[in-house]
């Protein structure tokens, strides 16, 4: 791909030209993350730098530079300008939330919680025809079934491992806190438990 000879461009322009970017959360160590390795060799990785002040703008260079301590983001193209571009007018409103590796089967779901639910009851047998000239004892009308609605809750519990700086572990904790992981809904522990039963008939 030919190079853009720059030296910034504006966000909106980039994706224009490459779609919307996805935020990337490095949860593990960049080299051991595949999906990251590969935007990088591809030049498709956007580091923004966040300021902490209110009124200074933010800043985002093209390539990967972890250094810079700010947010990541990855286009869905190859980026034709050189690493170390840089891109002003980040506009929030216009990344894409990425999709999780493995999302959740609801059929599968909706299957698992119906297990607790109550089976039908099977239909009654149907009585021979009278013989004519034959007398039969009548047969009692069957028992009809009560109906229940059942309550069921559903929960989904996982343990998400992440790397913070700090001093102290209470400060660790407090920055933990405040960290917004994605998780990964599909190696969650599904929990159900029945909840409450109420008789409706």
């Amino acid at each position: 791909m030919k190079v853009v000879p720059v030296r910034s461009v504006r966000f909106a322009k980039l994706v224009e030209s490459y779609g919307h970017p996805s935020s990337k959360t490095l949860w593990v160590d960049p080299q051991s993350d595949p999906e990251l390795k590969k935007a990088v060799k591809q030049n498709r990785v956007l580091t923004v730098a966040q300021s902490n002040t209110g009124t200074k703008k933010d800043i985002g260079l093209i390539g990967f530079f972890p250094e810079k301590r700010g947010a990541f983001l990855l286009f869905p193209k190859e980026l034709a300008y050189s690493p170390g571009t840089k891109v002003i007018g980040i506009k929030w409103d216009m990344i894409v939330e990425a999709a999780p590796q493995d999302p959740v089967n609801w059929k599968r779901l909706s299957q698992k919680a119906a297990k607790p639910s109550l089976k039908a009851a099977a239909p009654p047998a149907v009585p021979d025809p009278v013989k004519p000239a034959q007398k039969r004892a009548s047969t009692p009308a069957p028992k009809p079934l009560l109906n229940f609605q059942v309550v069921l809750e559903i929960s989904a519990r996982q343990e998400i491992a992440a790397q913070v700086e700090a001093d102290t572990p209470k400060e660790a904790r407090s920055k933990a806190a405040a960290l917004e992981p994605v998780p990964n809904w599909g190696k969650a522990e599904i929990i159900y438990k029945i909840k409450k039963i109420t008789q409706t008939r």
